[in-house]
């Protein structure tokens, strides 16, 4: 869910309700291109925090039990509901218990069906998402670097496809985050990007960087004001915004809350410069810093309002 781009980030942030089954988003510009997601950044997770006691009643209630086994075996263990979902958000989880395939769990112990491991994310989705937020909130998640996203089309060509188009999803401290459908590549060429098999190949990935880049005297909200779908693609078709990128720098993503998607995520260091004087890793981050820093000052006059009020 995104809201109305003339939203301050104070007024987004107090209206973020905790309870809801959508995340809400803060658009950055009119065309809707940069956003801001309130638990992608530590400092908004703590302003919410200070503001507001909910979700609590996420853990609450009475005690419920799954129970967990190995397929194609009758050893069962129990473990309770709320652990397990608390688990479920962690990438060792994923790891361990998606990947191979090899578990299931099942409501009732004595139960003849179990049911695979990956259907968690679907039947208890919105359950989930709460603790997710439950556990940012109390300061036991895992909170992220600022970042910011983006729905800005790219292209790619490589490892047997070409022209196909994807997403910038977010713009890290460390890399860019990008966002593909499944069902537009050929299953063993995303294999082969996962597993690396063909690591001297090269992705090019489409992508205009100088629109990025800081000028001095220019405020984070003029920067991003001007970051439009039509220049990003307009920008995309020149040949010196083009990247090759190795198959061994680029790190496959699967998310079981994106099961129609996977990622890729690939450092800023990965990306030679295309001139501007400073590398493109400088460029990125002193953009990325210009905006915490604009946020951070709206939200150090949020402090001051309330002191004189007090």
């Amino acid at each position: 869910m995104i809201m109305r781009h003339e939203m301050t980030l104070k007024l987004y942030l107090d209206q973020v309700d905790l309870t809801s089954d959508l995340t809400p988003q803060l658009p950055l510009n009119k065309q809707k291109s940069v956003y801001f997601q309130w638990d992608d950044w530590s400092e908004s997770i703590e302003y919410i925090k200070s503001n507001r006691k909910k979700l609590n009643q996420i853990l609450s209630g009475p005690k419920k039990f799954f129970w967990l086994k190995r397929k194609g075996q009758q050893e069962t263990v129990r473990i309770e509901k709320s652990e397990l979902l608390s688990e479920a958000i962690s990438p060792f989880f994923n790891r361990i218990f998606l990947e191979n395939g090899d578990y299931q769990y099942s409501e009732n112990r004595n139960q003849k069906k179990f049911h695979p491991m990956n259907q968690l994310f679907k039947t208890f989705s919105k359950e989930l998402m709460f603790l997710r937020r439950f556990l940012l909130i109390n300061g036991r998640g895992s909170k992220r670097d600022f970042r910011l996203r983006t729905n800005l089309g790219i292209g790619i060509s490589g490892i047997g496809e070409k022209n196909k188009n994807g997403e910038l999803y977010q713009i890290t401290k460390n890399g860019f985050l990008f966002k593909f459908k499944k069902s537009d590549f050929k299953s063993q060429n995303i294999r082969k990007l996962k597993n690396k098999s063909k690591p001297n190949q090269t992705l090019t990935i489409n992508l205009p960087i100088g629109i990025f880049y800081n000028k001095e005297s220019t405020t984070y909200q003029t920067m991003i004001r001007q970051i439009s779908h039509d220049d990003f693609h307009t920008n995309c078709l020149r040949m010196h915004e083009s990247f090759d990128i190795k198959v061994e720098d680029i790190d496959l993503q699967d998310t079981p809350f994106a099961p129609d998607h996977f990622f890729i995520f690939v450092s800023f260091k990965c990306f030679k410069s295309i001139g501007h004087g400073r590398s493109v890793e400088a460029h990125l981050k002193s953009f990325l810093e210009k905006v915490e820093e604009g946020f951070l000052n709206e939200l150090a006059d949020v402090d001051k309002d309330i002191q004189k009020v007090a």
